[in-house]
């Protein structure tokens, strides 16, 4: 049976019970699966309850004969009628390779696994307040939603913050008052990240009509990550549908609007900022580098990397890349689309490091170097040697190395990671605080993917340094220091 023969017992049965009950039973379930409970989790999958809210609003039939709510039985059958709509999904082995299928279970599911952490919010500080020395992003930023960056960072960090520290599912703008923000203000902010019931069902209808098969539906993330709130505006009430989406939201959401609202001329200098992000990483460690400007002028009409870090007799490229897959790749069963998406961004950035990999050798360095690609958004391809195996970007890469007359072996597959900023600044954190040497830690990584072959960097270093690994300080004082300022607020509040 297909999955949309699969699915149409559901939709009908989702059709008797009112939306109201759904939503209820699915917040208040995602609520208590905040800390990713594994037991509860398997029988209560984050990512299915988000599907039956959902489906819920969009197939919910109050002239429906039999419309009722739903009870906690008829609940519990509806997520079980879910496990059985997967259940009929094409299997890993029906995948050209198991590589796209761990891709597009990893976008759905992964965000409620990765730990929640006060840098996520430091670090868009850092990337849109603190690094910008140009005016450009935010101008655009108040242009796009009416807001400044700092204030949007205040009230974004204030709302996740309560969910993630409450077991409140609603919050009112009247929660912000001793903030001293104007109520309109807030009021537009809440507004930028919900949706009433009477606008959700077309909007959900629009998204659903951006993927050409139900398929693709299934694994897409949830739309509902664009406005992770619902509003009862007429009774000052806000539902949050999940804390863990609501922070993924808030962690990428000024990247997000700010592309959407004028990308060609935020692209490019975010592009900037995101190497100035990956330089002051760099600074934080006590690494010395060659730096971008450095090297095109010693290697001049040449591809180059935006760092070089000589580290134990070895190199260590890292080349910042401030992209993303598209939601159609994400979710793509065919290789072409992956590799047709990452062309210009990972599959350049590979032959960037092969590039300056010759030129380094046959100065009489190390042959052996690594290379690390910092994309803004996780990209769950695996390691270079899995990517290029498994997309046609291998075939596009063995003829760049032949027409350049280079040597693979000074830069093998299997010594280029693709790593989110969350993974960088782990990698950071060992060597300044645990003294590790760059080189060092990504042999072990290669090493661990020989026995124990991972979809993340992160997996791995998790894994080779249990206990060892934490957000470092220059990610998380900005947040940190976000939070004295809004404590100090709310402390002269309480004195008027």
């Amino acid at each position: 049976m297909d999955e949309l023969s699969a699915f149409k017992p559901l939709r009908n049965k989702l059709k008797q019970f009112s939306f109201d009950s759904v939503l209820s039973s699915s917040v208040q379930k995602l609520h208590k699966l905040k800390a990713f409970p594994i037991q509860e989790v398997a029988k209560y999958p984050p990512w299915f309850l988000l599907l039956l809210i959902k489906w819920s609003a969009l197939y919910s039939d109050p002239g429906y004969r039999r419309y009722c709510h739903a009870s906690d039985n008829d609940f519990d059958r509806l997520v079980n009628q879910v496990h059985e709509l997967f259940d009929n999904v094409r299997l890993p082995s029906q995948y050209s390779n198991s590589a796209l299928f761990l891709k597009n279970t990893a976008f759905q599911q992964l965000l409620f696994q990765i730990p929640l952490s006060s840098s996520d919010i430091g670090r868009q500080i850092l990337l849109f307040d603190h690094l910008p020395t140009k005016p450009l992003v935010k101008d655009l930023f108040l242009e796009c939603t009416g807001f400044a960056v700092s204030q949007f960072l205040e009230l974004s960090t204030v709302l996740a913050s309560h969910f993630l520290t409450s077991d409140d599912i609603n919050i009112s703008s009247a929660y912000f008052e001793p903030l001293g923000i104007a109520s309109e203000v807030v009021l537009h902010f809440l507004e930028t990240l919900s949706l009433d019931i009477s606008g959700l069902k077309p909007f959900l209808e629009g998204e659903e009509r951006r993927f050409v098969s139900f398929e693709s539906t299934l694994f897409a993330q949830t739309p509902l990550k664009q406005r992770p709130l619902l509003r009862f505006k007429d009774k000052d009430r806000y539902v949050c549908y999940s804390p863990n989406l609501l922070f993924h939201t808030v962690s990428t959401l000024m990247y997000d609007k700010l592309k959407d609202h004028a990308a060609e001329s935020f692209s490019p200098e975010f592009g900037h900022i995101f190497e100035q992000y990956i330089r002051t990483g760099l600074e934080y460690a006590g690494l010395s580098f060659s730096d971008e400007k450095q090297l095109q002028k010693k290697y001049p009409d040449s591809l180059v990397v935006d760092f070089v870090i000589p580290s134990d007799g070895s190199n260590v490229l890292i080349e910042s890349k401030a992209i993303e897959l598209s939601p159609l790749a994400r979710v793509a069963p065919d290789a072409r689309v992956i590799s047709s998406n990452l062309r210009d961004s990972i599959t350049k950035a590979i032959k960037q490091g092969l590039t300056i990999t010759s030129h380094l050798s046959k100065e009489g360095g190390s042959r052996e170097s690594f290379l690390l690609v910092v994309t803004f958004k996780d990209l769950y391809v695996g390691n270079g040697r899995s990517f290029l195996e498994h997309t046609p970007a291998g075939k596009e890469i063995e003829e760049f190395i032949y027409d350049k007359k280079l040597d693979a072996n000074y830069l093998p597959f299997d010594h280029i990671f693709f790593i989110a900023p969350r993974e960088f600044e782990w990698f950071l954190f060992l060597v300044k605080e645990h003294k590790v040497v760059p080189a060092e830690i990504i042999r072990r990584v290669i090493e661990g993917e020989k026995r124990d072959k991972k979809l993340q960097f992160g997996q791995q270093l998790r894994s080779m340094f249990p206990d060892m690994v934490r957000p470092p300080s220059f990610v998380t004082e900005p947040c940190d220091a976000l939070f004295k300022r809004v404590e100090q607020k709310l402390a002269a509040k309480d004195q008027l």
